[in-house]
This record gives C-alpha cells, structure tokens and sequence, in this order.
C-alpha cells in the first residue's frame, strides 16, 4: 500500500481524505483562517511526489498552477504512488504606502484604494467599532474570517496616525 511520507513518519493512504487530515497526524503545521473551507488560500501546500493520487483541482485552487494544492481541498482519490507534500514558503510582504491607482481588495468587506479604507461592516462590526470609539474594554471572539483582527489593527493604526 502507498504512504504518506514526511520526514521519518509513513502513514498509509486512504482514499477520500485531504491533506490536511495527513498533516494533522504528522503534526505539519499548515495555516488557515477559514476553518479549512478554501476561502483564505493561506493553506497551499508543493506537491512533491504522488500528484496522480490527488482529487482534481477545484474551483477554490483555480488560481494555483501545479506542483501547488489547497490541503483543505485535495484529498486523496487513489493510493498508487507514495505521497508527499510541503507546506508553501512564503516571504511576507508588508504594503507601506498606496502610491498605486489600483484597489486592492481584502476579502468582502474591506477596500483599500489610493484614497481611503471602505469598510461595508456586519452588525458585529460596527458594535466593535462603536466599543472602540466609546472607550470599552473589548473581548473579540468568533469565527475566523469575520473582521476581528482587522477591525482591532485598523482603530489602533487610526490611533497612532492620529497621534503623529
């Protein structure tokens, strides 16, 4: 029987499962923030051996050109070949200035253009930042994807660009 294979650890392959289940018993760190669903795109992983064994590409991963998967939408289809694959490696890239004339958009509710931040809030969002301009101690807790983190790091920006 073919195995997934990563670093010294072979599990044997079964069919119907993702990648993410593979690495979750191997312990292989792969990020997420959309509960593995395929909205965030952060969990690509390189296929290095054992493509074939793999589910076809869906219509999350159309942006990806092989030897690169989502894990959380590749599963395994077959189990003829050994299998093998690596979290992506990424440089992160942190956006200074916005001389560009083009929008960049974050995911549904945020827009960032030359000019301005448009944020198109949820009912929860505007309650946090309703808390946030009247001065509450704020506890955020939710899913992930739903404007937590970005909400808490756009008023503190907001706060030390005010300062300056």
């Amino acid at each position: 029987m073919s195995k997934f294979i990563h670093k010294k650890s072979k599990i044997d392959l079964e069919k119907d499962k993702s990648l993410f289940e593979y690495a979750d018993q191997v312990r292989m760190r792969i990020p997420t923030s959309c509960g593995r669903v395929g909205d965030c795109h952060e969990c690509i992983v390189e296929i290095i051996e054992g493509e074939n064994n793999l589910s076809e590409i869906t219509n999350e991963e159309n942006f990806l050109s092989s030897p690169f998967r989502l894990a959380c939408q590749a599963k395994t289809i077959k189990n003829e070949a050994d299998l093998s694959f690596t979290p992506r490696k990424r440089n992160r890239k942190i956006l200074t200035s916005f001389e560009s004339e083009n929008e960049y958009k974050i995911d549904n509710n945020y827009k960032i253009t030359s000019q301005s931040v448009i944020i198109n809030e949820t009912e929860n969002q505007k309650i946090l930042f309703n808390s946030y301009a009247e001065s509450k101690n704020i506890i955020a807790y939710g899913a992930a994807g739903t404007g937590k983190t970005f909400v808490t790091l756009f008023n503190a920006l907001k706060d030390v660009l005010d300062e300056s």
